[in-house]
């Protein structure tokens, strides 16, 4: 390589444009006991404008494995009737940020935001190891949502 210094200011400068994602500007929703999801009565549904993510807080919730107590690492994200995502990587923490960045689609399309007459549900719980080495989620806590 004749000029490596161009070589080099060429991939700073490339590095430099891209800019993370202001995840501030996206809706945040409290995880709560209203808004978890029983059969048997009526809950409460998420309404939130369309926006390219979310923002899960759950740091005022006690979750619960049958009677036991976890820590949730995991989020999956049922949009429509077709399409499912989970997080990228399995995360212990109180605010999950859900956008294209952190999703990862297990059937449907890339996921491209929250859109207008959207709606779905979201599934948060514990990963473990399921059958045939396959990693199962172990679901603490179900709520649905609606975008306006």
């Amino acid at each position: 390589m004749k000029h490596p210094s161009i070589f080099i200011v060429a991939a700073v400068l490339f590095a430099g444009c891209s800019k993370p994602t202001d995840t501030s500007q996206y809706p945040t929703l409290l995880v709560d006991e209203a808004h978890q999801f029983q059969p048997t009565n009526t809950s409460a549904t998420y309404e939130f404008a369309p926006a390219s993510g979310i923002r899960l807080e759950t740091g005022g919730f006690q979750f619960k494995y049958g009677t036991s107590p976890v820590s949730p690492n995991m989020i999956q994200v049922i949009l429509g009737k077709s399409q499912l995502y989970k997080l990228s990587a399995p995360t212990v923490t109180n605010l999950y940020v859900l956008d294209l960045t952190t999703l990862t689609p297990l059937r449907g399309e890339s996921f491209s935001g929250f859109r207008s007459g959207d709606s779905g549900m979201f599934m948060i719980g514990r990963t473990g190891p399921g059958a045939q080495g396959k990693e199962s989620v172990f679901v603490s806590w179900v709520g649905k949502f609606q975008v306006k």
